[in-house]
């Protein structure tokens, strides 16, 4: 009897962490939605920790001399001109603004290579490398960094490292890993909740993702960060915003929360205030 409630037990824990390791599998897997042929120059690059080639274009600043260069990553599976959340335009708003802009293809999207096993969910290491190629070109360049959701926690994670990094936005990002998936997964199927703790444990040896969660990187960043989110968000809720604010405890941080606005949707939900917060949000950065 004994023996029969123990195979059942192995047999159950078996499963239950073999569906955990394929749904973090799943989230972390590659897609390729290739970004439109544009007249920008095309960007490739590496970094000091692994041999993942990363591509980007290059928006120079219109009209002027760059003042800074914002090097900008999408989220989800999409790529550097990511259209569902008019990541190409804001780039070019930016650029008008009279800044440099370096749009990336995060690792295992895009014209960017994929990273081995172990190494998919790394895209901070992408910030270093991509901060390493523009002081490369020229040493006294002011960087800050743009990310939006999944990657706007890279942002975070790799400026609470690098204190190169001038000024951050974090858009729609989550305050940690646990809380994103048992949210991600209750909204794919709510049963599926129960394994939420078991894809983030798998999530490690499967894809790479460490114990870097934005609820921790913030407390050691020492540049400014504006987190930015929907007021509709159903996937980051706004409240994840405002926790990171507190927790950062820097009083140089800024927050804004775009009313009507879903996930990473605050920029085409309201243009004209989301670029003029930028600006004067990059600008502050500069005059520190």
């Amino acid at each position: 009897m004994l023996l029969a409630i123990l195979s059942i037990f192995i047999g159950l824990a078996t499963l239950y962490f073999l569906v955990s390791a394929l749904i973090a599998n799943g989230m972390a897997a590659s897609k390729r939605i290739f970004p439109p042929a544009l007249e920008y120059p095309e960007v490739r690059f590496g970094n000091l920790f692994d041999d993942t080639k990363i591509s980007g274009w290059l928006i120079p600043a219109t009209g002027q001399s760059s003042k800074a260069t914002l090097i900008a990553m999408h989220g989800g599976k999409q790529n550097r001109a990511d259209e569902t959340v008019g990541l190409l335009q804001m780039c070019r708003d930016v650029a008008r603004l009279g800044f440099n802009v370096l749009s990336l293809d995060r690792r295992g999207c895009g014209r960017s290579g994929t990273a081995r096993l172990n190494e998919r969910t790394k895209s901070d290491r992408d910030f270093g490398g991509a901060i390493d190629w523009i002081l490369k070109q020229n040493p006294d360049e002011k960087v800050l960094l743009f990310g939006t959701s999944f990657a706007g926690v890279a942002a975070l994670v790799h400026a609470s490292k690098d204190h190169r990094v001038i000024g951050v936005v974090a858009d729609s990002s989550f305050k940690c890993s646990l809380a994103m998936a048992q949210r991600c997964l209750y909204e794919t199927f709510p049963p599926f909740k129960v394994f939420a703790h078991g894809a983030v444990w798998m999530a490690g040896p499967v894809c790479g993702v460490g114990d870097d969660d934005a609820i921790d990187a913030v407390k050691k960043i020492i540049c400014p960060v504006l987190f930015t989110g929907g007021e509709l968000d159903r996937v980051v809720p706004p409240s994840d915003a405002r926790e990171l604010l507190e927790a950062s405890g820097n009083p140089l941080d800024e927050i804004l929360i775009v009313p009507g606005a879903g996930h990473s949707q605050a920029y085409r939900t309201s243009q004209a205030t989301y670029i003029a917060r930028l600006d004067a949000f990059i600008n502050k950065c500069l005059q520190q």
